[in-house]
């Protein structure tokens, strides 16, 4: 798996502690790589889709996703 992205997947992994400590529950998908931006939260809401969370994807790049609620 590292052999392909390198040091991408060791950073991320570096704050897995802390956030397992805070009780957040951690997926990872290991065969490769998924670019797509997904997160669950108090199993309420949802979303997943292309976007990241700055102006450029908002505003120039026209990504979009899907906002997932309810049960």
């Amino acid at each position: 798996m590292y052999d392909d992205f390198g040091s991408f997947f060791l950073l991320p992994g570096s704050y897995y502690e802390q956030l397992v400590k805070g009780g957040v529950r951690i997926f990872q998908y290991d065969p490769g790589f998924v670019h797509a931006k997904v997160m669950a939260a108090d199993d309420e809401i949802a979303t997943v889709g292309t976007v990241n969370l700055d102006y450029r994807s908002l505003y120039l790049h026209f990504e979009n996703g899907a906002f997932l609620y309810g049960s």
